[in-house]
Order: C-alpha cells, then sequence, then structure tokens
C-alpha cells in the first residue's frame, strides 16, 4: 500500500516502500524517489518529475 501513497505524503511519513516492479526499483536507485509521471530525455540526460514540468520541458526543447 505504501507504494500508492502520494510522493509527498510518504516523504512527510518517511516511507520508502520496496517495490516489486523493476521500473520503480530503478527509479529510486536513479533519481532518489518514485514519482508517476517521469521523463527520461537520454538526449540531455535530464530526468523531469511533474506533468507542468514535463510538458514545459517538451515545448521547449522539442516544439516546431
Amino acid at each position: 500500500m505504501a507504494e500508492w501513497l502520494l510522493p509527498t505524503i510518504r516523504e512527510a511519513l518517511g516511507v520508502q516502500p520496496e517495490s516489486e516492479l523493476l521500473n520503480r526499483r530503478l527509479l529510486q536507485e536513479d533519481q532518489g524517489r518514485v514519482s508517476i509521471p517521469f521523463l527520461y530525455d537520454p538526449n540531455t540526460e535530464e530526468g523531469l518529475f511533474e506533468s507542468a514540468t514535463i510538458i514545459a520541458y517538451l515545448n521547449d526543447h522539442y516544439a516546431l
């Protein structure tokens, strides 16, 4: 159940769930937290959380 808590609630409670899902374990190891959505851009090696941040980034870097 801890895996389904909002990231801010997990942080406030000091909960770091051990996921059974490989992609979530890798995200925790690489970024230090698990939060969805997450975008990793291999072109800039930048990782982003939060929908608004991701959309702004994509518009700034890839919009025509």
